[in-house]
């Protein structure tokens, strides 16, 4: 392809504006890296990292930041001007505090508490491509990723979704312990990489984030990967390596309605079902129902929550001490109610199979009340139950992890098959 002297400029003026914000980027990464890694106490209340730790870290990140300037500098851009554009304005005794009810709502529309669901109504028709709409992103680098479901299990019907390709600011996320220690690797990864706020990666059927993180982890670290396999008939263990680029969608020929909702009639009742996939926020308000429901599981909860509010208001400056008094009694009050569950008392079992079908089935012979669909969930025939439940899994869009490998000559060669399971580690498990 040719370029003029006005399409290098604009290109030149382009790569300007991608380092700016780039550069603004680590700005804000290292101020909020210090910060962090100042608060972060330990049980003894002693801060874990020292100086030394703050200023390592620091330092790495600087030397991504040289690099940016090394460019910006080449296409030439005012490096002063930019680092003064970079730095943080100084704030002094007349911070206005933020009222703790509008921290909250913050704190939820940062963690997107306040998403309207896939369940509302969209604009987007169904072969109409999901093309990047964020102001900020560097949208250029990015790939249109094709979906297991197709887009049939949305209202939106959106069948693909641009994912950018991982950068080296990426891996501030990859190697950070927190958001291993909290599972949010992955939420926290998509959040960043898909580059359209129509649909919320939490709002997607599991099958489509696994396709996103296997895009991102093959196209980022090359589509090897390494397992550890036993053998089928000695039992002993042997390290191989699976290609990812090798794992193929599910068959799903399923067409969904408008709002994403399926067809099925119960082979006994005769009852004509309409069930929708759940997402991937589904399955943690299941998790939650379950955890809830087994007594040991809500005090161990309920435990933790009292362990990390107990942090969070002794790490809170910003708070005044009437309101820690206030919010240590709210806190009180629930470790009291963990202590007063009696783990032995209850049921020694939780409602999961019926707690799924109710967030699965959306109506009954074009009945939608839920409190109607609760009261027939739990009335319906094992039959019925049963063969639903088999139609759904069976017919999930998602990925087929299954893969042939060869074993090893010390175990008689040949070749046996694997099941992949991977986890939130995919990104740090390299061949």
């Amino acid at each position: 392809m040719e370029y003029n002297n006005l399409d290098l400029e604009q290109e030149n003026e382009k790569q300007l504006r991608i380092d700016e914000a780039s550069y603004e980027m680590y700005e804000k990464t290292k101020r909020e890296t210090v910060k962090k890694m100042k608060e972060k106490l330990d049980k003894n209340n002693q801060r874990i990292y020292s100086d030394k730790d703050i200023e390592k870290k620091v330092k790495l990140i600087s030397e991504a930041q040289e690099a940016i300037l090394e460019d910006y500098q080449s296409r030439g851009g005012d490096i002063e001007k930019l680092k003064n554009k970079g730095k943080k304005p100084s704030i002094g005794l007349e911070k206005q505090t933020v009222p703790i009810t509008e921290q909250i709502k913050a704190m939820r529309k940062e963690q997107d508490f306040d998403y309207v669901p896939q369940s509302q109504p969209s604009t987007i028709t169904r072969e109409v491509d999901l093309l990047p709409d964020r102001a900020n992103e560097n949208v250029e680098m990015y790939d249109m990723i094709p979906l297991p479901s197709k887009g049939e299990c949305y209202r939106s019907k959106i069948g693909k979704v641009p994912v950018a390709y991982l950068t080296a600011f990426d891996e501030n996320m990859i190697v950070s312990p927190n958001l291993y220690r909290d599972n949010m690797l992955i939420d926290t990864m998509l959040k960043h990489k898909v580059l359209n706020d129509v649909i919320n990666p939490k709002d997607m059927l599991e099958g489509d984030r696994e396709a996103i993180i296997l895009f991102l982890r093959a196209n980022g670290y090359g589509p090897e990967y390494p397992i550890t396999a036993t053998d089928d008939k000695t039992g002993v263990e042997f390290d191989a390596v699976v290609d990812l680029s090798k794992i193929e969608f599910k068959k799903f020929t399923l067409t969904g309605d408008t709002n994403g909702w399926f067809d099925f009639v119960l082979p006994y009742s005769k009852k004509q079902i309409k069930f929708r996939f759940l997402t991937h926020q589904d399955n943690l308000d299941l998790k939650a129902m379950d955890e809830l429901e087994n007594k040991r599981m809500k005090k161990e909860k309920l435990s933790e929550i009292v362990t990390r509010l107990d942090e969070f208001i002794e790490d809170d400056n910003d708070v005044d001490r009437a309101l820690k008094l206030r919010v240590r009694d709210g806190v009180r009050a629930i470790e009291s109610w963990a202590d007063g569950i009696d783990e032995e008392s209850g049921n020694d079992f939780t409602n999961a199979v019926t707690n799924k079908l109710e967030m699965e089935i959306m109506s009954i012979d074009d009945i939608t009340d839920r409190t109607y669909i609760h009261k027939f969930v739990r009335q319906m025939n094992v039959k019925d139950s049963s063969a639903l439940r088999r139609y759904i899994n069976d017919n999930e869009p998602g990925l087929d992890y299954r893969f042939t490998i060869e074993k090893p000559e010390s175990l008689g060669g040949g070749s046996m098959d694997v099941f992949l399971q991977l986890d939130q580690f995919i990104f740090l498990n390299l061949a």
